[in-house]
């Protein structure tokens, strides 16, 4: 376990204009399914994360060639090998993404079960029920699934659930399947149009059009996919865009811009924050003539916020719907807030986990069940002066959002869950002007709190 913590301290009236990573969430997808292409992948934008860095070791294990300098070049090189390390394939849930390109690759796999974590279980039967749709074989033994298909068969598959993992499975499936594939009530997340776009740039024959509109993708297979070379960009990450936000909504910034995310990629989490008073700019230009910054050329989200107002309910559900991601940060935007509210959890059962930390702090929230009341302190700050640790990637940058509040030093600990999903949060948050920087301290400091 790492002893690195981070430290950070009240920090008002924060501005600037920070550049967001490459999306997480995008990057994994598109590097597992080039198990299905043949060419030379060179893809940008790539967020430098711990879970990037073990897909990379991953593909190398089954003999694809990977260089990671600012890009990601992937190509098959030479006799690919079908045996998954599954000690590697432990370490991160999306290697499970794998069944789907594996067997329709070499018609056979064995990958073990990604299990739950911190904030709830991670059901596969929506995976394997739509692929035993397509011809698929499992069975499942000692904790590993076992599969097996000499082809995947076009089939019209409607999803129960639109599970972001099992549209990317189904999506990989049908991409190299005998026929045509119809997927209804799928995954609408930006990320899966970045998967979709990855594999059309590859040959692929997917039709993204109703994906939006009515959560539809309709796909012909191909025998194979190209062979040429493949430029691709990864879009940014509307999660680490919504914790900058955060940050600077707490912080209540005069203004705040946040290039390279698409406003439409953010769904409801914008709206929440518009009805809570704060000011979003879509338009750079407009962003720049009002909170007086230089010219702006490069699309992206600004925000103004002078205070924010609590609205009575908020609660997660698929995209458009506010991210299960976000949920951490908007408890630190409502914590921080006008009034009470009420945060409703219909994603995951148990991702309340960081509300424990955040009382600890002076704070007031009470969870029963999926939902959490959230009483905010308006303008107020807390003490600090304590030691907290986030359990999971999005619950430590919650109570990094919260020490912005903090009168004395508040150390956060977690930082190698942090690593999971952001790049690099403090030099983020630092270009801002809030007080943070990442330092050291002996374990048994660690059993203090607050």
């Amino acid at each position: 376990m790492s002893n690195e913590i981070i430290e950070i301290e009240q920090s008002r009236d924060v501005s600037g204009v920070v550049a967001v990573q490459g999306a997480k969430n995008g990057i994994l997808p598109v590097l597992l399914s080039s198990v299905l292409t043949n060419g030379r992948s060179v893809i940008r934008n790539v967020p430098k994360l711990s879970d990037v860095v073990i897909l990379k070791d991953l593909l190398r294990s089954l003999g694809y060639h990977l260089e990671f300098a600012g890009e990601v070049t992937v190509e098959p090189m030479g006799k690919l090998c079908s045996e998954v390390d599954l000690i590697l394939a432990k370490k991160v849930r999306a290697s499970f993404w794998l069944l789907a390109p594996l067997l329709a690759r070499f018609g056979e796999v064995r990958l073990p079960i990604p299990g739950g974590d911190i904030i709830g279980a991670r059901p596969i039967d929506i995976h394997l029920a739509a692929l035993r749709q397509m011809g698929a074989e499992f069975t499942i033994a000692d904790g590993v699934v076992h599969g097996q298909c000499s082809r995947f068969l076009g089939a019209d598959i409607e999803f129960k659930f639109p599970s972001v993992g099992a549209t990317h499975q189904v999506l990989m499936a049908a991409c190299m399947a005998s026929g045509r594939t119809v997927m209804r009530g799928v995954a609408r997340e930006p990320e899966v149009i970045t998967l979709g776009e990855y594999l059309n740039a590859h040959g692929g024959r997917i039709d993204l059009s109703r994906l939006v509109s009515h959560g539809q993708i309709e796909v012909e297979g191909v025998e194979e996919l190209r062979t040429g070379d493949v430029n691709f960009a990864i879009r940014g990450d509307r999660i680490v865009a919504g914790t900058l936000i955060g940050a600077a909504v707490i912080a209540r910034t005069p203004g705040t811009f946040i290039s390279g995310i698409a406003p439409t990629d953010m769904g409801e989490f914008l709206n929440i924050l518009q009805e809570g008073g704060v000011e979003v700019f879509e338009d750079p230009e407009k962003f720049s003539r009002d909170c007086s910054f230089p010219a702006l050329l490069m699309p992206g989200i600004g925000v103004r916020a002078t205070s924010f107002n609590n609205p009575n309910l908020v609660k997660t559900s698929p995209f458009p719907g506010l991210a299960t991601d976000l949920q951490p940060i908007m408890m630190a935007i409502l914590a921080t807030g006008n009034g009470r509210s009420v945060i409703r959890e219909e994603i995951y059962e148990d991702r309340f986990g960081v509300a424990g930390e955040l009382n600890k702090l002076g704070f007031s929230i009470l969870v029963k069940d999926r939902d959490a009341t959230v009483e905010g302190i308006g303008e107020s700050t807390i003490l600090g002066d304590c030691y907290v640790e986030g359990g999971d990637l999005r619950a430590c940058a919650c109570l990094i959002l919260a020490g912005l509040r903090a009168q004395h030093v508040l150390m956060v600990g977690g930082v190698h869950h942090l690593r999971r999903g952001y790049e690099d949060l403090v030099r983020n948050l630092q270009e801002l002007g809030v007080r943070i920087r990442l330092s050291s301290r002996n374990h048994e400091f660690f059993g203090v709190g607050c």
